[in-house]
């Protein structure tokens, strides 16, 4: 139950992480269209602006990065999840292999003694059938 509510919350931090990505990385590029057009125009505070614009490239940048870390860590979490949940399911299988293994082993005179039983009956019914 825990590694279920640990993959959830890494699947929604992963989400996150791609959802913050991709937002940061697209206003990334507007504000380095609008650098670009800033650059052309021949206003009085277009150097004003410009910094501005750098200030929020710079800015963005940072969120984009570390949105990328996010997304890094949250893949890695899943993995070591996934890799978790796949011990516990072959070693609960294997432990549950062994104990059917074992029940058959205990079950096993029991049945050839069954058998030799009943072998032995039929033999005995056919030799009184001949005679």
């Amino acid at each position: 139950m825990m590694l279920g509510d640990a993959y959830r919350e890494t699947l929604a931090s992963r989400l996150t992480a791609t959802r913050i990505v991709r937002s940061s990385k697209r206003e990334l590029q507007l504000a380095k269209r609008r650098q670009n057009s800033l650059k052309q125009l021949k206003s009085a505070r277009a150097e004003e602006f410009q910094a501005e614009i750098a200030q929020d490239v710079e800015k963005i940048g940072k969120i984009n990065d570390e949105a990328r870390l996010m997304l890094a860590e949250a893949e890695s979490r899943l993995q070591m999840i996934e890799a978790a949940a796949s011990r516990q399911g072959s070693l609960a299988d294997s432990e549950l292999a062994l104990k059917k293994l074992s029940a058959r082993s205990s079950e096993l005179p029991l049945a050839l003694e069954a058998a030799k039983m009943s072998e032995e009956i039929r033999l005995e019914l056919e030799k009184e059938e001949l005679e």
